[in-house]
């Protein structure tokens, strides 16, 4: 057994624990089981989709949606309402940011703690729609509009 990175205590809590309560739950199942099924067809266990979806989520909190929360979150100082969570950054503006696509560039790059907590703005799929749209256009002024 490995132990922990960093004795530090970790901001998470176990997907695995709570299905009513995360949207993870149904994809770490599911991983496990085609890891299952693939290994009693083939006779060869290959982990590396479960691993790297573990890897890739098990360190960030899970989105908070629309509950506010105390805890760092990515901005657009240039609408100080469009916060957005760590897990929808790297699953949206990350890549348009890899991208280099202009708009990313006004998100902070780092989290930032806010005095009153925040709610994320990017989980619905209408809000992703919207940036994305925005996006595509270099539009501020119409993502303003509609986050606000």
């Amino acid at each position: 057994m490995s132990r922990p990175a960093s004795p530090a205590p970790c901001p998470a809590t176990c997907d695995l624990i709570w299905p009513s309560k995360s949207k993870r739950w149904e994809a770490y199942v599911d991983l496990l089981l085609d890891t299952a099924t693939a290994t009693v067809d083939t006779g060869r266990r290959d982990s590396r989709k479960f691993t790297a979806y573990v890897e890739k989520f098990a360190h960030i909190p899970e989105c908070p949606r629309d509950n506010v929360v105390e805890r760092p979150c990515y901005m657009m100082p240039t609408i100080a309402e469009f916060t957005v969570c760590e897990e929808c950054y790297d699953e949206t503006i990350k890549p348009d940011r890899q991208r280099g696509t202009q708009l990313t560039t006004l998100f902070n790059t780092t989290p930032t703690p806010l005095p009153d907590g925040f709610s994320c703005q990017l989980y619905s799929d209408r809000m992703r729609r919207v940036w994305q749209q925005a996006v595509a256009n270099n539009d501020l002024a119409f993502l303003r509009l509609r986050v606000a």
